[in-house]
């Protein structure tokens, strides 16, 4: 059998049952469903092909690149170690990984997508908090250690843990 052949025998079924279209480039429509994972697909030159492009609403999202299967006997017996042995790049990509159907891809995408405007929040907390911080830092420090501040000719002097408590520093 055609590592071609055998390939399409194992990952079109294993796809197709996960609801993806399966198709050949010179039949494919990223139309005929929410994705669709289109055969033997060419990349860019230099690349060779793709076993497999994967697209999602029209737009490329992945690629597999189908890899012989290897059990976990097989890869214990070439694999290195003592209790627990290295598994090298190459074991590591023989292994298969299932792929949740479409329909559960789209709801995690969905998801996500509904808890990004939190997360942009937060960064935004974040980064407000951080500036607040820094300024109220140099501040302090400027009145402690310019003349006119708090402090005398920026010397040090005992008068520095009394502008820290009065700028509202705590000790963390």
């Amino acid at each position: 059998m055609t590592h071609e052949a055998h390939r399409r025998q194992t990952i079109d079924p294993v796809l197709t049952a996960a609801g993806w279209h399966v198709c050949d480039v010179d039949s494919a429509n990223l139309r005929a469903a929410t994705g669709v994972a289109i055969r033997e697909f060419l990349l860019n030159a230099g690349s060779g092909f793709a076993d497999y492009l994967l697209c999602v609403k029209g737009k490329a999202c992945g690629v597999i690149e189908a890899k012989k299967s290897a059990n976990y006997k097989e890869m214990r017996k070439v694999s290195s170690g003592g209790v627990q042995p290295n598994l090298n790049l190459r074991l590591v990509r023989a292994v298969c990984v299932p792929l949740p159907p479409v329909a559960e891809q789209m709801r995690i995408t969905a998801a996500v997508d509904r808890q990004m405007p939190i997360l942009h929040g937060v960064e935004a907390d974040v980064d407000a908090n951080l500036q607040s911080a820094q300024a109220l830092r140099q501040s302090t420090l400027s009145k402690a250690f310019v003349p006119g501040g708090y402090g005398c000719r920026g010397a040090v002097t005992s008068r520095i843990p009394k502008v820290i408590k009065e700028e509202g520093f705590h000790a963390f």
